[in-house]
């Protein structure tokens, strides 16, 4: 009687070894699942949308009801460089400066609220800056420590759309509607 090999066919070799790493994959695969589906994963939270305020949108201000309170998910006390001004009107103006304006940066999850705050600053993306009463443009934040808060969008307004409005410097960098009156 002649013995024959275990495995005399390559394709049987081919085979059996196809089985095999088969088989390990599919083990591998499930434990890996299975473990990694019992780690505590971190939980994902909608992008922030962050908006420096320093005049009716703070809040305790006229517009913040409507537009920020039901909204807001964070609102944190916050510095930036500027130079603020009470208009006749009864509302503030940021433009750039190096002077410290104070607000309040307030965190939203929905994007849809830009839309509702462009409406009311009569800011439209794709007109000229001139054309807009305020234009959003990004601006840096601090801490009232002076740690940075990262950037945020802020309402701000031209230098000529100021002086034709009748603004006047807010000395103390803090607008209220209490100090206009």
């Amino acid at each position: 009687m002649v013995k024959r090999p275990l495995y005399s066919d390559r394709r049987e070799v081919n085979a059996i070894c196809t089985i095999i790493t088969f088989s390990w994959s599919y083990y591998f695969d499930y434990h890996i699942r299975v473990y990694f589906s019992s780690v505590p994963r971190p939980k994902m939270t909608a992008p922030s949308i962050r908006i420096f305020v320093y005049g009716t949108l703070k809040p305790g201000e006229a517009n913040y009801p409507k537009y920020c309170a039901t909204k807001v998910v964070d609102v944190k006390t916050a510095l930036t460089w500027g130079k603020l001004y009470a208009l006749p009107q009864g509302y503030p103006a940021m433009t750039l400066g190096n002077e410290t304006v104070w607000g309040y940066l307030l965190y939203f999850t929905d994007p849809r609220v830009l839309t509702a705050l462009d409406e009311l600053e009569d800011y439209q993306p794709y007109r000229d800056v001139a054309a807009n009463l305020y234009y959003r443009q990004y601006i840096q934040t601090y801490t009232p420590t002076g740690l940075s808060l990262g950037e945020a969008w802020a309402y701000l307004m031209t230098e000529e759309q100021v002086v034709q409005l009748g603004g006047t410097p807010q000395g103390n960098s803090w607008w209220s509607s209490q100090s206009s009156i």
